[in-house]
């Protein structure tokens, strides 16, 4: 079963950068916080989507001390990634997602591309090659 959230382009840049293994020049903020975690002696075990209310959905990312920390799906999504844990979902959040896609959102799911992930991937990694060329071309001129 597929299970679409909505997200921000910034999340969904860092998502897919994670997901496709896109190289970034400088490490994201979801890179920082999984950085302090280990820090602080602390890893994340799991990522749980725990609760859709009303279209929005809630997430917990699960602490290896059995710590549950609230968060949005996207960072949470992000940081499973980045740390290749466990991704899971509350039976619940199945079960009220069954009823199907909000109406405002079922237009924007329809036209989504299939290979999504690996354009959006191609996008991220030829503008990061345009901002590294025209940082190259600017300190030459300098």
């Amino acid at each position: 079963m597929q299970l679409p959230i909505w997200i921000g382009p910034q999340d969904a840049e860092a998502l897919v950068a994670g997901l496709q293994h896109v190289e970034l020049p400088r490490p994201n903020a979801h890179a920082l916080a999984l950085s302090l975690l280990r820090a602080c002696g602390r890893a994340p075990s799991a990522v749980r989507i725990s609760r859709l209310d009303a279209a929005i959905f809630y997430a917990e990312v699960l602490l290896d001390d059995g710590t549950a920390v609230d968060a949005r799906p996207s960072d949470a999504l992000v940081l499973a990634v980045a740390a290749g844990v466990p991704i899971e979902v509350d039976s619940a959040v199945l079960a009220a997602a069954r009823s199907g896609v909000p109406e405002e959102y079922a237009e924007d799911l329809a036209g989504a591309a299939d290979d999504g992930a690996a354009l959006l991937a191609d996008e991220l990694r030829a503008g990061i090659a345009a901002r590294s060329a025209e940082l190259a071309r600017l300190q030459r001129r300098a």
